[in-house]
């Protein structure tokens, strides 16, 4: 029996698909390989970094008194694979 470990974020598609979530909530994205720099076109939010092959997820909030970016963040990530570990800091 195969148990899969990894994130479903290994997989090209499914970060640009996250790239897309983001992007069509109104973000201003910028992606390279594992990593988002997210923004409102005015302040940045948030810089994402994906662990695909550790099935987690650091963010580091730049605009701790925006919530609902950052939820709205999190949902974005939680759509392409629900199990993976997010961490916030």
């Amino acid at each position: 029996m195969v148990i899969d470990i990894f994130s479903s974020y290994f997989l090209f598609e499914r970060r640009i698909n996250l790239h897309r979530c983001l992007k069509e909530n109104g973000f201003y994205v910028r992606m390279h390989a594992y990593e988002y720099i997210v923004g409102d076109y005015k302040r940045f939010k948030a810089i994402i970094f994906i662990e695909p092959y550790y099935s987690r997820v650091f963010i580091k909030i730049l605009d701790e008194k925006d919530q609902e970016a950052i939820k709205t963040i999190i949902q974005c990530i939680r759509v392409e694979d629900p199990g993976i570990e997010i961490i916030t800091i």
